[in-house]
């Protein structure tokens, strides 16, 4: 790194501190209920690194700032102020779920930003689930950041969709056993096209009804006071700005597979992933976030262009493949791993810290295996946001290619081993799989990222789609 480099470095650091000095967000990184965050510890955990580095002596130069130590220094600077009280529809600070949809497993969370904590303000996305003869349906949903009420309209949407899917489901023959059976058939053969059209049907009907849930949460607070006051206008239909990714997934027992649809409006991320795969090829993205070059061009289910189906359409991606994994985000975590190269990299850090299923009990290890986890490096321990007398200690693959000087291929090549890696992080006592993704989400840091974070993954493990 040039002289000048280092210098705008230090600059640009000291610039973080003027801004906290002000009382104005850090903006290096993008982004309680305490008693959930137990099994943090207080202080600087026994055997765990902190990032940063050491002073340099006198008659050396200062060393540039490496990416960890500005994130240990702007990680000091976030303020922690609870959701508002005083507020219609207040939104929780978190929320997760975990349980079985058919035959994959269901693992949610939704996380307050560092930027709303640092503020006091609410919480703009959710999710929402549900299964119905084996077809998983999952919505996310991220209110517009700039909107107050937004978050109300991402949580009718996501709701609003799945409810509607599934109720179309249950009564139409888009789970019927012809129509099942022709999702086994070859995918250019006019049985799958036309059996994937009817699914893709009942998949925009759901955000058409995510539209209209919408609307109908804007005409009910029409003239209320509370919101006028908050707002000092009256409220309009922009203020329920919000994106929508819903996805569809039907396994495919007979040829072992699953049949993805995802139909997106707005930014964020789907994918489907072959986790037995080679790295680089393992992860099929499902649409492209809306999103331009600023991110105020996004589009959103408030828009009058999403009443159009053909528009929906041109949104909407069908894959069929031996996945195991969906995964589902708000822009929150799309954004941090925001190509098919960075998926594979967020699967790594998912097994990392124990949010994936761990290892089967008659996994055989080898003596190359244990060798490998004997030389892992201690995770990284950062302060808590909500409270910066906790330190919250997790691994990521970025750190581990660092220390040990490989690959996100090598590191891919071991992922049956990695999710014992967990044992050395602050989630190592935490039982619940949804409980470690909402702590991950929470505590992951990454420069320029501060928003809402939401993830949802339908996982099939090793027991395969039947």
């Amino acid at each position: 790194m040039t002289g000048k480099e280092e210098a705008a470095a230090l600059a640009q650091a000291a610039d973080v501190q003027k801004q906290a000095l002000m009382g104005t967000a850090p903006e290096e990184e993008k982004s309680g209920e305490t008693a959930e965050n137990a099994p943090f510890e207080k202080g600087a955990a026994a055997g765990m690194s902190e990032a940063g580095d050491a002073p340099p002596a006198a008659d050396e130069e200062p060393a540039a700032l490496s990416d960890a130590a500005v994130l240990a220094h702007t990680a000091s600077l976030w303020q922690y102020h609870p959701v508002p009280t005083d507020e219609p529809d207040a939104a929780p600070e978190y929320m997760k779920e975990e349980r079985r949809l058919g035959t994959a497993d269901f693992i949610a969370a939704r996380v307050r930003g560092k930027k709303h904590k640092h503020d006091g303000t609410n919480c703009d996305d959710w999710f929402a689930a549900a299964e119905t003869s084996g077809i998983a349906i999952v919505a996310v949903s991220d209110g517009a950041g700039s909107k107050r009420f937004s978050r109300v309209g991402a949580r009718a949407a996501s709701e609003a969709a799945v409810g509607a899917i599934y109720e179309q489901l249950r009564t139409l023959d888009a789970a019927g056993a012809e129509q099942r059976t022709a999702f086994a058939l070859p995918t250019d053969d006019a049985a799958f096209v036309e059996a994937c059209a009817k699914l893709s049907a009942v998949l925009h009907e759901g955000v058409l009804a995510a539209r209209r849930a919408v609307l109908a949460a804007f005409y009910e607070r029409c003239g209320r006071a509370a919101y006028t006051k908050l707002l000092g206008r009256d409220i309009a239909l922009s203020d329920f700005a919000a994106t929508l990714l819903v996805t569809v997934v039907v396994p495919v027992p007979e040829c072992a597979e699953l049949l993805v649809l995802s139909c997106q409006v707005g930014d964020g991320m789907t994918c489907a992933v072959n986790t037995h795969a080679p790295c680089g090829s393992a992860v099929k993205l499902m649409g492209k976030p809306d999103s331009g070059d600023f991110s105020g061009e996004t589009d959103f289910l408030t828009s009058e262009a999403m009443t159009d189906v053909s528009n929906l359409q041109r949104r909407t991606l069908v894959t069929r493949g031996a996945y195991d994994l969906v995964l589902t985000m708000t822009d929150g975590v799309a954004d941090d791993y925001f190509n098919a190269q960075e998926l594979h990299r967020l699967y790594l850090d998912l097994m990392l810290n124990g949010v994936l299923p761990n290892v089967q009990d008659n996994e055989m290890f080898t003596r190359d295996d244990i060798e490998f986890l004997r030389s892992l490096p201690q995770p990284e321990a950062v302060p808590w946001v909500n409270d910066k007398e906790t330190r919250v200690a997790l691994h990521s693959a970025e750190h581990l290619c660092r220390a040990l000087g490989t690959t996100q291929e090598a590191l891919w090549q071991r992922a049956h081993v990695l999710s014992l890696a967990a044992a050395d992080t602050s989630l190592k006592d935490v039982a619940s799989r949804a409980e470690r993704l909402k702590i991950w989400l929470d505590n992951y840091l990454t420069r320029g990222s501060f928003d809402d974070r939401t993830l949802a993954l339908l996982s099939w493990g090793d027991a395969g789609h039947a």
